[in-house]
């Protein structure tokens, strides 16, 4: 008997919680899956330590594109010189992540099968090879880029060799990248390098110079460290040109400046905010520029830098300790806004401008926001969302974070196959067991279930039958007597004043016992029916007024207590509207979801003063009616200018 009801309980677990119930019976008694589910937990807690990776879909600047192509195995070529010879550590080559025909695609155009070369001697020379995909296809796993590691490798010249191109549901066979890095210790010195291939030119979307522009879909190279700035904001008026003046200290050998354009905190969707259109940056050794020399100068007619990427400027030796940024134009006008997140200036494998003094032609000024927009902020290590990393790093964390995500792939599926087959068995001898026991106690239970309800709902129907029938009518003759009486012209005032509260405590009495009946009349009574009823209550009460109805109500039911409550504390309101509050108009919303029932009444009445209030004990009532449901009431009311409420109760 122990072992039939065993084989019951168990059944029937598996029967409401199969999933769950599998999952932990097969983690158990299966070393395999508990030696997989372990390890993918490993690895996760990993990945929750290296930078976030979400994408957005690639910017108007998407990289290049090759011409299409008759043969998808057609080879094809493409060049990078990168102007001087640099001891590169690794490459990365990034796919192009865009929305095409209603279809997302993290890796458009990304070739099926390539090898990539590199040569320090000329472009026409002995290559040395340091990726082949070989045979198979290459897949990019979602829109993370390819890192291939060059140890030190002296290179000047780079080869991509395409052996089988991507072909896209149309048919159409070509191949296309975002961009290429080149890492030497923390720089990128494939920044504007020179490339060569067959490419299709569609500008502003695709061309040679986009493999090299430092835009990508990545956004920027960040930690999981939150900013509490969002850098520097000029003053917000038409006085050009505005100008920032970064002073090192000392002279430097520049390598690279590079520009970190604000996205701020406080509008997060807000990307490139204040980066100019037209500007220059020079650098000089003396504080008089009487040396300058111009490291970049941006056209007002040249596409704007709009994706939230780093702009980083090649410097290559200049010898400066001041460096000026000149902007001229903007993409907000009237008044102009010209913002930066970070300024930072790299010789050595390092970013000299950290915490160095800067000056401003003028710097917006408010005190709710100083701290946010500071001219300190453009050399805090920080962008306007998280802490800026080294570029080299981000890479290979991304990298990492790629290489353990494939991982957890192959483990899922493996743990998918090793469930699947070592739980079938089980399942079936389950469900065969237990199906005959589960339907007797069903049975059982449903039949026993089903006598008492039908049993209550007599009872209930003749209750609510009764109320309505015998004291409904009793109550309504009191109120007919009330009012004949109060239709006789020789009354005294007296007892005229008696017979006034006879026919309002009968009226009262009669919409009482209608609530009540309400209450128990029918099967269930759900948050829709709770609504409507409470709109009739409404507009039978406020007859007079100006009524504004609004409702959000979800099918949830409510127990009685609770809906006794709501109707009780819903006419305590409406009654004191009638009675004090002298409105014209009144405002009804109710919303319930799957854990609250809200109903929110709001008068242009004459309100009161909470500290001389006179209808205190109500008002106690209805904040206690809210406290005794986990639910609140909240009242905004001032003399002269109405009143709000608020009644929140917990139904879920």
């Amino acid at each position: 008997m122990r072992k039939y009801l065993i084989f019951i309980l168990f059944a029937l677990i598996l029967d409401c919680y199969p999933e769950s119930f599998i999952d932990s019976f097969t983690y158990k008694v299966n070393a395999r899956v508990r030696e997989i589910k372990n390890e993918i937990t490993t690895l996760n807690k990993t990945l929750a330590s290296l930078p976030s990776f979400l994408p957005s879909p690639q910017g108007i600047r998407r990289g290049v594109h090759t011409h299409f192509q008759s043969n998808q195995s057609s080879e094809v070529k493409i060049f990078i010189d990168l102007g001087a010879k640099y001891n590169l550590d690794f490459l990365a080559l990034v796919p192009v992540s865009i929305n095409f025909q209603g279809k997302r695609y993290d890796s458009y155009g990304y070739p099926l099968r390539f090898k990539i070369e590199v040569s320090a001697i000329d472009k026409s020379g002995e290559y040395r090879e340091v990726f082949n995909t070989g045979a198979n296809d290459y897949t990019a796993l979602k829109a993370y880029p390819l890192l291939v590691k060059t140890y030190n490798l002296r290179t000047r010249y780079i080869c991509i060799t395409v052996f089988k191109h991507w072909k896209r549901d149309d048919g159409k066979m070509f191949s296309a990248f975002s961009e290429l890095f080149a890492i030497s210790g923390k720089r990128n010195v494939a920044i504007n390098a020179i490339v060569s291939g067959p490419f299709a030119t569609f500008e502003p979307h695709w061309a040679s110079k986009y493999l090299v522009d430092g835009q990508t879909s990545l956004g920027l190279p960040v930690s999981k460290s939150p900013s509490r700035t969002n850098g520097f904001l000029a003053q917000k008026n038409n006085s050009l040109p505005k100008w920032i003046l970064l002073d090192l200290g000392e002279i430097y050998n520049l390598d690279d400046i590079r520009l970190v354009p604000s996205q701020p905190i406080d509008a997060p969707s807000f990307l490139n905010y204040g980066f100019p259109l037209e500007f220059e940056i020079i650098t000089s050794k003396d504080l008089n520029f009487s040396t300058p020399k111009i490291i970049y100068r941006r056209q007002k007619n040249f596409f704007p830098f709009t994706e939230g990427n780093v702009l980083t400027l090649k410097a290559e030796n200049i010898e400066a300790r001041y460096i000026k940024i000149m902007a001229y134009s903007f993409i907000t006008k009237d008044p102009i806004s010209f913002a930066l997140a970070e300024l930072q200036v790299y010789a050595q494998n390092k970013n000299i401008a950290l915490n160095k003094k800067i000056y401003v032609s003028d710097s917006f000024n408010h005190p709710q926001y100083n701290q946010i927009w500071n001219k300190r902020n453009l050399v805090d290590g920080f962008s306007s969302q998280n802490k800026l990393i080294e570029i080299n790093d981000w890479l290979m964390q991304l990298e990492k974070k790629r290489i353990i995500e494939g991982k957890v792939n192959i483990l899922e599926n493996e743990l998918d196959q090793d469930k699947a087959s070592f739980s079938s068995a089980m399942i079936i001898f389950v469900c065969l067991l237990g199906t005959l026991s589960l339907l007797l106690a069903t049975n059982s239970v449903y039949q026993r279930r089903k006598k008492t309800k039908i049993a209550l709902e007599k009872l209930r129907t003749q209750i609510a039958r009764d109320l309505h029938d015998d004291l409904g009518s009793r109550l309504g003759g009191i109120r007919l007597l009330s009012e004949a009486m109060l239709n006789d012209s020789e009354l005294s005032e007296e007892v005229r004043i008696d017979w006034q509260s006879i026919n309002e405590s009968s009226t009262n009495a009669i919409e009482a016992m209608r609530d009540i009946v309400w209450l128990t009349d029918g099967k269930d009574i759900s948050s829709l029916k709770m609504s409507a009823h409470l709109n009739q209550i409404s507009r039978e009460l406020l007859y007079n007024l100006k009524l504004n109805w609004k409702q959000e109500v979800i099918s949830k039911r409510i127990t009685f207590e609770r809906r006794r409550q709501i109707i009780l504390s819903f006419r305590e309101v409406i009654g004191n509207i009638i009675k004090h509050s002298q409105a014209t108009s009144v405002s009804i919303y109710i919303k319930c979801d799957a854990k609250y029932f809200v109903f929110s009444i709001e008068d242009n009445g004459i309100g009161f003063d909470f500290k001389q209030n006179k209808f205190g004990r109500g008002l106690n009532n209805l904040k206690h009616r809210a406290n005794s449901l986990d639910g609140s009431c909240q009242i905004v009311t001032e003399p002269n200018n109405g009143t709000s409420i608020l009644f929140t109760v917990k139904i879920g």
